[in-house]
């Protein structure tokens, strides 16, 4: 049965990277299905490739009026409007886990009788990611790159306005650009790594080792061993890398700060800023490229790009595609028939999600996305 396959443009600034690369939206094609994408000058892959692919192009943002059946591809999040959502949607949405803003998201898609499949929520049977796209291991090496250029700018002037690198063509480059950097007069920090073990901690160990910066690695921080938090304030710069669970404790928040902190910057490549348990309650919004760190009110400057990888276009686009694509192709097969599956977890996620509105939204009057009286309904 011929589906069709819809990969929308991003709207996020400096978001180059694609969840689908040419050749695999080719393979689709050749069996059968229609593969629509709209056209963008800024994805690192011209439209000229789809073309070549058998992909037809359509113009940027056109995916709201796309045919109900289509399934509408993307990598980070829609554009913030306030219209109902029809259609199925496949991408990166962080709104599983009552994040600022999810509910409000969830109940559009509800409004709409739309479905949203959070490629975050593709998990194995023991709760494993099975997308991440490298956003461990290169969000490890890409972000300590960007503390590194913005650690040598705060030491030449500390009220500047930061700026990090953008983009790279491989990683190889990006070490080189790194390397670069220490050998201009860099006076290293003491650098803490938290969450070593994990992918984005390997990659900071990655670079810095590849950089020759020292580091240490902070013990695993528990509710039976909180005195580690106070480790963390004789370092200089910090990167938090930790997954976040369920029992992950509170690690800095501003009264935690005081006249024997020595932390000047945070690498937060974790990046839960609107996640109710941030355990880096020093801020509350992610920042971005083009203003790469936020100040908290203790003076500590705090990067947590929550696109970073966005810097290695070509290789995260591929690692990408590589990981959803077979996912991709059991969705189009499955006709709805998920059992037995990731798909069927990630459906699951998505319901469950739903039914546990927060409460400002479920507990409306009036709907926001539509305008219909929900009175009668009782809060979820």
């Amino acid at each position: 049965m011929t589906q069709t396959l819809w990969l929308r443009a991003e709207s996020r600034l400096n978001e180059r990277r694609a969840p689908l690369i040419p050749v695999h939206a080719g393979i689709l094609v050749r069996n059968g299905h229609r593969v629509i994408v709209e056209s963008s000058a800024d994805r690192i892959f011209p439209d000229s490739l789809w073309r070549e692919q058998g992909c037809v192009l359509v113009a940027n943002g056109s995916w709201r009026f796309a045919r109900d059946d289509a399934l509408i591809l993307g990598l980070k999040e829609l554009p913030d409007e306030s219209f109902a959502l029809r259609h199925r949607h496949m991408y990166f949405a962080h709104a599983y886990e009552r994040q600022r803003g999810a509910a409000a998201l969830l109940e559009r898609f509800r409004c709409g009788g739309g479905m949203l499949y959070d490629l975050e929520h593709i998990k194995d049977r023991f709760g494993a990611q099975l997308v991440t796209g490298g956003a461990g291991y290169f969000a490890g090496i890409a972000a300590a790159v960007a503390c590194i250029a913005v650690w040598k700018q705060k030491l030449r002037d500390e009220a500047a306005p930061y700026r990090v690198p953008t983009e790279f063509p491989s990683v190889s480059e990006l070490v080189a650009y790194a390397r670069n950097l220490v050998r201009q007069d860099l006076t290293p920090p003491r650098i803490l790594i938290i969450g070593h073990r994990g992918k984005s901690g390997r990659g900071v160990a990655h670079l810095l080792e590849a950089i020759g910066l020292e580091y240490d690695c902070a013990p695993k921080i528990t509710n039976d061993n909180l005195q580690v938090r106070e480790q963390l304030h004789d370092y200089e710069l910090i990167f938090n890398c930790i997954k976040l669970a369920h029992d992950t404790p509170l690690f800095l928040s501003e009264a935690m700060i005081g006249p024997k902190t020595k932390i000047r910057l945070i690498g937060d490549i974790s990046c839960e800023a609107t996640h109710p348990c941030n355990p880096i309650a020093l801020y509350s919004n992610p920042t971005s490229f083009a203003a790469p760190v936020c100040r908290t009110k203790t003076g500590i400057d705090i990067m947590a790009i929550d696109n970073i990888t966005a810097m290695l276009p070509v290789e995260c686009s591929e690692i990408l595609s590589e990981q959803i694509f077979p996912y991709l192709c059991s969705f189009l097969l499955a006709g709805g028939m998920y059992d037995a599956s990731p798909l069927q977890r990630m459906v699951g996620a998505f319901h469950t999600a739903c039914d546990s509105l927060e409460t400002d939204v479920a507990e409306a009057t009036v709907c926001s996305v539509c305008g219909a009286d929900r009175s009668s309904v009782s809060p979820a």
